[in-house]
């Protein structure tokens, strides 16, 4: 059995590698379905979630349905900028503004092989929105962090530091991912 587990998160393991693939492409889809539901509230408010008034303060959402690891506030990644947000109060904000119930997309990846994956969406003190998401694999959009580990960038603005696109200039495009 510990055989069996040892293989299966082998990241040159051919299982692991196909899951990956379909996994990188659900994060990219995720994280453009999160720009859309950031993009209609501007659009309603003319400022970004959470920064209401706009205070343009930093802050810090891990999209998540459930609760954050205690790691996460004693010591967060060091992606993690200004004041950490619960992200129930990013979904509250938008459910009040949009008048429909969503559900906050999370990463696919529950086991910790290779790193812990999450979903981050940033306010700056300018105003602006970013959400990234940690792909298993390269891309012409990604940023390499380490091997496996590859930043996905999208928001309201464009950054080649970081590797971020504008949404609103990639809002057309469609991801066809294959069947898990």
């Amino acid at each position: 059995m510990v055989g069996f587990l040892a293989y299966m998160y082998y990241p040159e393991n051919h299982f692991a590698l196909e899951y990956q693939k379909v996994a990188d492409c659900q994060r990219q889809k995720d994280i453009h379905r999160a720009a859309e539901l950031i993009e209609r509230y501007f659009e309603l408010t003319g400022h970004y979630p959470l920064d209401s008034p706009p205070a343009h303060r930093e802050i810090s959402v891990i999209l998540t349905e459930e609760a954050l690891p205690r790691q996460f506030k004693v010591n967060p990644p060091p992606e993690i900028r200004g004041e950490l947000i619960p992200a129930a109060e990013l979904k509250r904000t938008l459910e009040q503004t949009l008048k429909e119930k969503i559900r906050l997309p999370a990463d696919p990846q529950t086991a910790f092989a290779w790193g812990s994956r999450y979903y981050l969406y940033r306010l700056d003190t300018g105003g602006n929105y970013s959400l990234s998401a940690t792909l298993f694999s390269r891309t012409t959009h990604t940023l390499e962090q380490d091997r496996y580990r590859h930043s996905y960038h999208v928001g309201s603005k464009k950054s080649e530091h970081e590797g971020m696109r504008r949404y609103i200039d990639i809002a057309g495009e469609v991801l066809e991912c294959a069947a898990p």
